[in-house]
């Protein structure tokens, strides 16, 4: 019903795109990873190490739905198969010389 990672150090958090495109809303840890994926996606959840995750899961339960289904279209408005391919071909475009 929800994805929780608790995890201390991610690059790119595969298992929270896997998680998304399931259809789950986020619930991640306050980390570079996941805070640099909470920047352009906006539709997650950060706790830090003090804080009571079942103050969060508590907006979760509430609003998971609504969390879930807005996180699913940046998912695809950011990493689809499309979307990474137009990155990858402006980044080998900036390397021409």
């Amino acid at each position: 019903d929800y994805f929780i990672s608790s995890s201390a150090h991610e690059g790119l958090p595969i298992a929270v795109l896997e998680a998304a495109a399931a259809g789950l809303p986020c619930l991640l840890s306050d980390i570079p990873g996941h805070r640099t994926f909470n920047k352009e996606i906006k539709c997650v959840e950060l706790f830090g190490e003090n804080e009571d995750p079942t103050k969060l899961l508590a907006t979760f339960l509430k609003d998971g739905e609504e969390l879930a289904n807005n996180f699913l279209e940046e998912i695809k408005k950011h990493y689809s198969s499309e979307a990474m391919a137009l990155s990858y071909n402006e980044l080998y475009e900036g390397l021409k010389c």
